[in-house]
């Protein structure tokens, strides 16, 4: 019982780092737009944002699910292969995730229209930032089902630490710019940074 014990508070120590730190990409900006906003509607543009966030979600919770899944998949596979990678299912996971950006852009303004009476108006490029979104999520989750496959669960901390230190200034500063558009951008970059960052680590581990 101790030796579990040791085990999973080792690997949990890191796996609560990144899902604290894993609340700044897509949490940060309810709490910043109230003080970047000029206007006098300040709290109305953290609506306004979860209002368009809320219709990226769905495909946000599909990746989640899938992600879960894949760490039986991964680690079977390196039971029969120390060498498998994850390249094969990330890419995957991640095309059809993309899918959902053309989709967003196409439907999103429909379903403003739909569900909120056009409360909530977005131009293109917010559309196109947020509907990117699960597309790097999908990247990371499954990097990270990965990576705790392998019982490296420092890898995507190490990714978390960066994309929040770039959400808290450089996404900070986009919400200064166009706080909707802005924020969208932030979150797409976070997201995008944590991605890449731990796509490099996986490959730097395995070289």
């Amino acid at each position: 019982i101790r030796r579990v014990i040791e085990a999973h508070f080792a690997f949990a120590r890191y796996g609560l780092g990144t899902a604290l730190l894993g609340w700044v990409p897509s949490n940060a900006w309810y709490v910043a737009l109230p003080f970047v906003v000029v206007e006098e509607a300040r709290l109305g543009a953290s609506g306004h944002l979860r209002a368009l966030v809320n219709l990226m979600q769905p495909m946000v919770q599909v990746n989640g699910a899938l992600a879960t899944l894949l760490v039986p998949t991964f680690t079977k596979l390196l039971r029969d292969s120390k060498a498998a990678t994850p390249w094969r299912f990330t890419s995957i996971m991640t095309a059809l995730a993309a899918l959902y950006a053309p989709l967003l852009a196409l439907l999103g303004p429909l379903l403003n229209r739909w569900l909120y009476r056009g409360a909530y108006p977005a131009d293109a490029a917010t559309w196109w930032a947020l509907g990117l979104v699960p597309a790097c999520g999908a990247f990371f989750g499954s990097l990270r089902a990965y990576c705790m496959a392998r019982e490296q669960p420092q890898l995507p901390l190490v990714a978390t630490i960066v994309s929040a230190l770039s959400c808290l200034t450089v996404g900070i500063a986009l919400c200064v710019w166009r706080p909707v558009l802005g924020a969208s951008v932030a979150m797409l970059q976070g997201v995008a940074l944590q991605a890449g960052v731990l796509a490099w680590l996986v490959r730097a581990r395995a070289r």
